[in-house]
């Protein structure tokens, strides 16, 4: 959508304004309206005729309001072209302009409207926080509504393409014989079905020689063998049948087939009735063919998942994770974004097990601690026989677990290093050893550091870290990616700055922070404000993680992806200014030091091209999530050390995270990033 700049003239006193004291402005309340009435009919399933009415009402108001007192508002003509949304694989255009739009209505609305409606101070800060919740409303529906749209394309050769929507990350070899058995499967059901047809005309006698019986049975079958099979078959494609997914979700796979056998039996009714004429022949045979071929097949993948469960069956050529993915490890499940991650996975049907050293309680699981395909054990990821016994019977596993954060970093550079550096490699190495394929480990954007000036930072980017955190993040994923071979395939995600509300929330993050004293302070102290970020919520996070599990593995074997979206970022002013605008009343104090020199911009056209991954959250959304919540008092004292990880460190993580003997054979050779970020800093 694009809008021409409309215009207000205005004027503080009672006198009608001049040429001279007309002030042109832009202003988004009339085109924000405009934008709205354009995209709600696109959101009807979002919307309540009740709520729409609310946004009219509320623009209403708001348009009276300039009308009136000491105001003239004589906007321009204003252009709109119609509002579509184009999914290609790329950004979505129509999204990209309602960013536009929310950061204008919030940016003048906020702060000029106030300013110049002297007389109408009171009400007009009315209307701006009902603009405002409309604003964050739609904009935030109308993304996830396009993300949704624009997640499943992938961009691939049309072939390619083809084949995933068909048989998602399945290999030929799988899907081949899997294809192979259920020809059998069919050729057996249109067999028993003569038999049954036979039996139920009366053309079958208990006299009969069994060789006559097996001369009418078999003319019927040959007759029938070749349609049958392939239109089976085919209908069992189509339908995603033999798309790799979790025990969990067999009644997909089950529905799956029952659509497939009810569109053959139609097909085969028509074509008997159209072609040859026979339509209660046709019905005779094809209901108990259909029939019996559903049967079977949900009784043999039934009985394929119960043996499953009590024996786990791989054939020597194929790795876990490549084709398909039934288990999965979440290495620091119970963390800020692991408690996300293992909701995600458990509602899409994987078995999830969780290796965690509870640092943090299990408050984050506790509700779905008693879920039968959840298994939670506590223990170090850095010990051995933890992690061997993690990692038995698992397909996949996503590394989360870490020391987060610069400020907890920096109180122990030893345990530090043992834990964001020599655990992620041992983990990889057991991985490798026990034939898994897929394994996803989480990054960090800081590892681009101060890079201000340089433009949006790729993948491929020089880093510059000013941290310790970084550089540990820096040094693991040279030793994944060298841990790399045939079998083991490790995805790298480099996250931006997180902000949300977790089942185990943080407010040691700077947007939620912010969130956090804007309502109990009333005040917010920006340090560096000019410096940029790129920020993603938490369950975009998991999201990002669960797109890569369930990716072809070509796409993301032995990828690095920077994970987040290129309308969120944003300088840390903006982001305090957008909480001020939340919470009335909130002062924004701006400093300058050198505590924190990280500035980058960060492009994320890798991951959006090749998953089609979008975010599908807002940081106006994120911040809006986190007032809420603190206002309500659900979360307690937000200054407890659990939300905040350098705090637990102090308070007992540490003394447990600690090992008694610093141990690092060559850590010049195999951290030469953590090194060379030692020495400076002595």
């Amino acid at each position: 959508m694009t809008l021409s700049k409309p215009a207000k003239a205005f004027c503080v006193g009672r006198k009608k304004p001049t040429a001279k004291t007309v002030k042109r402005t832009p202003f988004a309340g009339t085109g924000f309206a405009l934008f709205a009435t354009q995209a709600l009919p696109h959101l009807q399933n979002h919307l309540s005729p009740i709520r729409l009415k609310q946004i009219c009402a509320s623009h209403q108001v708001f348009t009276n309001t300039l009308q009136t007192e000491s105001c003239c508002f004589q906007p321009y003509k204003m252009r709109f072209l119609p509002f579509s949304c184009r999914s290609n694989g790329g950004v979505c255009r129509t999204i990209f302009h309602s960013d536009k739009i929310a950061k204008l209505v919030r940016k003048l609305i906020c702060h000029r409207f106030r300013a110049l409606i002297r007389f109408t101070e009171i009400r007009a800060r009315k209307v701006c926080q009902n603009l405002e919740a409309h604003a964050v409303e739609i904009h935030s529906l109308i993304r996830t509504s396009f993300v949704a749209a624009t997640s499943t394309s992938v961009k691939l050769p049309l072939a390619k393409a083809i084949r995933f929507r068909l048989f998602g990350s399945a290999d030929w070899q799988s899907s081949l014989s899997r294809i192979g058995i259920d020809f059998l499967v069919a050729n057996t059901a249109l067999i028993t079905a003569s038999v049954v047809r036979q039996i139920t005309t009366r053309k079958l006698q208990g006299t009969d020689p069994i060789i006559s019986v097996i001369e009418r049975v078999n003319t019927v079958f040959l007759a029938h063998t070749l349609w049958f099979s392939v239109t089976a078959i085919c209908l069992l494609i189509l339908t995603g049948f033999y798309r790799p997914l979790p025990s969990g979700r067999m009644s997909d796979r089950l529905l799956s087939a029952a659509k497939a056998s009810v569109a053959g039996c139609l097909l085969q009714v028509l074509f008997g009735t159209v072609v040859f004429g026979r339509t209660l022949t046709a019905i005779e045979l094809g209901i108990p063919a259909w029939s019996l071929f559903f049967t079977m097949l949900a009784a043999l993948r039934i009985s394929r998942r119960s043996l499953s469960s009590w024996f786990r069956l791989i054939p020597r050529t194929e790795q876990r994770g490549v084709s398909h993915i039934e288990s999965v490890l979440v290495v620091g499940g119970a963390g800020y974004v692991g408690s996300e991650l293992t909701r995600q996975l458990l509602n899409s049907g994987y078995r999830v097990r969780v290796l965690d050293l509870q640092l943090f309680g299990l408050d984050p699981l506790q509700d779905i601690l008693t879920h039968r395909r959840l298994e939670v054990q506590k223990g170090d990821f850095r010990n051995i026989e933890d992690v061997t016994k993690a990692l038995r019977d698992m397909d996949a596993v996503v590394h989360l677990a870490a020391i987060v954060g610069d400020p907890a970093c920096a109180m122990d550079e030893d345990t530090t290093i043992t834990v964001n550096y020599q655990a992620a490699r041992m983990m990889a190495q057991m991985a490798r050893a026990n034939g898994i394929s897929r394994f996803v480990f989480a990054s960090t954007c800081s590892v681009y550091g101060a890079s201000d000036g340089q433009g949006a930072m790729t993948e491929d980017g020089a880093l510059n870290p000013v941290s310790l955190y970084a550089t540990t993040k820096i040094d693991a994923e040279r030793a994944l990616l060298e841990t790399a071979d045939d079998c083991f395939q490790p995805t790298l995600l480099r996250f931006g700055t997180a902000y949300g509300l977790s089942h185990r929330p943080r407010f040691d993050l700077v947007a939620n922070l912010f969130s956090a004293k804007a309502v109990t302070d009333s005040e917010i102290s920006v340090f560096n404000g000019h410096y940029a970020r790129p920020f993603v919520h938490v369950r975009d996070m998991a999201r990002a993680c669960h797109t890569c599990l369930e990716a072809p593995i070509a796409l993301v074997a032995g990828q690095t992806f920077n994970v987040g979206d290129e309308s969120q970022n944003y300088t840390i002013s903006e982001v305090g200014q957008m909480v001020a605008q939340y919470v009335e009343g909130t002062v924004v104090h701006e400093q300058q030091d050198d505590s924190d020199p990280r500035s980058y911009r960060v492009s994320f056209k890798k991951i959006r091209e090749t998953l089609g991954f979008h975010a599908s959250i807002d940081v106006s959304a994120g911040i809006l999530e986190m007032v809420n919540a603190v206002k309500s008092g659900q979360l307690g004292d937000w200054r407890a050390p659990i939300y905040s990880n350098k705090l637990t460190m102090e308070d007992s993580a540490l003394a447990t995270l600690q090992f008694p003997e610093r141990n690092f054979a060559d850590q010049e050779t195999e951290m030469p990033a953590t090194t060379q970020f030692l020495k400076r800093a002595a």
